[in-house]
């Protein structure tokens, strides 16, 4: 099942960035300032794994329920209220073109029912599962257009009774293109020597801030409510400002002024980044869900189930034209048994690591976040 989410968007934006802070933003910037110091590339999406979470969520009833509710700061994607918003229950499935569109599916062992109830408060497609993770992977290779192939290696373990998974994809152009005419060959100084890549080039009137020695500029998409926030680090400062990033999420751009006429250099590039996001997720509070004693009573009659592993799959293609990006998250479950003011003009070279951050234009949700260390 394939919804277009701009009316999704539209909603969280309604709601106030409060309402979308409170659902994972922190929490994927957190994990993304866990996986590198700068020096390698790393990406998440917060937004799809907030709704691989909220999945599970739904299906968690007691103290397991709680615990998910703080790691998502206290109040996750609440699916219900969404689906009984008219904008978004009446778009059509299988909408081609520019737009952010997420699938969710639960993939279930023969031996394990689903309780109906649950099955009606989640927007998701239901498949039989066995120990070929083919038939995952085949889902979030359609629903991510192609751009996530695999999603999952080898057999899954025996104990596995379900998997939820979530799946996004983003495809937006610039409202302002860059002209292939002005790309041209330079150098990216990457931490682990120089690379000689395609640079695009513009001169326009951007949203542009500076702060703590970083610059960023904001670079919106075409007919959507996202925009691209590309953050310049000084050298050698991806890791603290990235930190400084986790900490306040979309408000770090809230002091970013319009009128400076920008003259951008910025690299093409295409990052992969995927792996498990459990050591992550158990630094930031994840415990009961994880392990034997979890209560997911709301989603299946025994209610034995436990999260073993979290794993996502991003992917992020950015040229003259716009982006291109996709993200897959899964839910591993099984079974136990037992219990500032700025020029007129400014210069912004983009030939060192940078981070970049795809959200809404004035604060909301974000919907994928990258270090770019290498091109």
């Amino acid at each position: 099942m394939r919804r277009i989410l701009c009316a999704l968007l539209a909603l969280l934006f309604l709601m106030g960035a409060g309402f979308a802070e409170a659902s994972g933003n922190l929490l994927g910037l957190r994990l993304l300032a866990g996986m590198t110091d700068g020096t390698q590339n790393a990406a998440i999406s917060p937004l799809s794994l907030q709704m691989a979470l909220s999945l599970a969520r739904e299906g968690a009833v007691g103290e397991t329920r709680a615990e998910l509710d703080a790691l998502l700061a206290g109040d996750a994607i609440n699916l219900e209220t969404l689906l009984a918003n008219d904008a978004y229950t009446g778009m059509d499935d299988g909408q081609t073109g520019p737009g952010l569109r997420y699938a969710n599916a639960g993939f279930v062992k023969q031996e394990f029912e689903i309780l109906p109830e649950y099955k009606a408060r989640v927007d998701a497609e239901w498949f039989p599962l066995d120990e070929d993770v083919e038939v995952i992977n085949a889902w979030v290779r359609k629903n991510t257009n192609g751009l996530i192939d695999k999603l999952l290696e080898g057999p899954l373990p025996p104990e596995t009774a379900l998997c939820l998974v979530n799946a996004l994809s983003l495809e937006a152009g610039w409202a302002e293109p860059f002209s292939q005419d002005d790309t041209s060959q330079g150098v990216f100084f990457s931490p682990n020597g120089e690379i000689e890549t395609d640079f695009m080039y513009i001169e326009h009137t951007f949203r542009y801030g500076e702060r703590d020695g970083a610059q960023i500029v904001r670079l919106p998409y075409a007919g959507m409510p996202l925009a691209m926030y590309v953050i310049l680090p000084e050298a050698g400062g991806v890791s603290q400002t990235l930190e400084t990033l986790a900490n306040e999420s979309m408000g770090y751009f809230s002091d970013m002024t319009a009128g400076p006429e920008v003259h951008l250099t910025l690299p093409k590039f295409s990052l992969s980044y995927d792996g498990s996001l459990m050591e992550g997720l158990k630094a930031q509070g994840l415990d009961i869900a994880a392990r034997r004693g979890a209560d997911f009573s709301a989603m299946c009659a025994d209610g034995r189930l436990y999260i073993d592993d979290v794993i996502q799959n991003v992917r992020i293609d950015v040229d003259e034209e716009g982006t291109s990006a996709a993200a897959a998250t899964v839910l591993v479950i099984e079974a136990y048994f037992g219990y500032g003011e700025t020029a007129e003009s400014v210069e912004m070279n983009v030939n060192r690591p940078f981070i970049i951050v795809i959200g809404g234009e004035d604060g909301g949700i974000i919907a994928f976040a990258a270090v770019v260390a290498e091109v």
